[in-house]
Parts: C-alpha cells; structure tokens; sequence
C-alpha cells in the first residue's frame, strides 16, 4: 500500500535518486468494479532481514527473512524469473583460494550460518537452496574440505539432503573431505 511503502523502503530511495511519484505508481490490483488500482513500489524484502547473496566473487542477489513469525512467506530472493540471475549464497566469498581456510561449514540457509558463526565457528557459509547447481560448482571448486551442517528435521530431508550434496560434490570433482557436521555436533553434544 502507498502508506507502507512511502513510510521507509524503496520509495524515499528512488525519489532521493530524482524519480517522481507519477514515474513511479504501477498497477497493483483490480477492484470489484474492474477498475485498475495504482500503488505504490514495495520491496519484496521489506520486514525482513535481508542478506548479501554471491557467486563465483560477485553479489548476485539478496535473501530476506521476515521478522514477522506468522508471514506466509517466511523466505524470499530476488526472483531469478524476473533479473534473470542465478542466486549465489551467503558469505560464498569464503570458498575463494585467497581465504586458505582448511574447512568451510555449509548451512542450508543464512539464519543457520549466522547460529554457527555465533557458536565459534566464523567459516560458514549458506547455500540458500540446496538444488542450485551454480553454488554447487562453486562449493566444488574450494580446496579444503568442506562440513555440512544441514537440519535436522522431522522427517530426515536435511539428512538425507546431506548425503545427496556428498554425492553431487564428488560427482562435480570436489577432492577434498566430507563431513557430517550436523552428526558430529550432536555426539559432541548429546541430549
């Protein structure tokens, strides 16, 4: 709605940057009676926490995650459809042979590498999407070794998606080692 939208967010940033609000109104919806409703932009990102997504050393997108905990719509990106951009990952910088790190931990979302980092472990990185065949070839080309700290769910798919990336990671030429990070944490840490 124009009260959102113009109150903080991409509105009062593109009129700082010369853009008139008639430039900038677009349809929005219909009305009952079949007429059009104009409106104002909004980000996708707005209410969220949003975070820097890379691949291959350049941002490519960003990631939000709402800090309303009953949206419908808890994770959003950038649409791919629309900028036509694949999505890189969080912190993927990291995976660079500059870093020279030994090990790299890879979460499945931003938040999970955010826990692990405040947990003491600084050399985390998210996939954002464990299906993205771009970070795999990214996560393939690092030359240490990497941790996969996927969930534990209910129903195992974080496990069992780990198992998966293993597969996916050799099968892409990664020569370094494979661990379990998840596993390993909870025999460290049981109960």
């Amino acid at each position: 709605s124009d009260a959102i939208s113009t109150r903080g967010g991409i509105v009062p940033l593109l009129r700082r940057h010369g853009f008139k609000d008639e430039h900038m109104v677009r349809p929005t919806s219909w009305s009952t009676r079949k007429q059009e409703v104009l409106g104002m932009p909004y980000s996708v990102l707005q209410s969220r926490v949003t975070f820097p997504l890379e691949l291959f050393g350049r941002l490519n997108n960003f990631y939000g995650r709402s800090v309303n905990p009953t949206n419908r719509l808890p994770h959003r990106k950038l649409s791919v459809d629309a900028t036509k951009v694949l999505h890189g990952g969080y912190r993927l910088g990291l995976l660079t042979a500059e870093s020279r790190l030994p090990e790299i931990i890879v979460a499945e979302g931003a938040i999970d590498a955010l826990s692990l980092m405040t947990l003491g472990h600084p050399a985390a990185v998210a996939m954002i999407g464990v299906a993205n065949q771009a970070i795999l070839e990214a996560l393939a080309s690092f030359t240490g070794d990497l941790a996969i700290a996927f969930d534990i769910d209910d129903n195992q798919t974080g496990q069992s998606k780990t198992e998966k990336l293993d597969v996916s990671l050799r099968a892409a030429g990664f020569k370094g080692q494979i661990r379990n990070f998840t596993a390993d944490f909870l025999t460290a840490h049981p109960g």
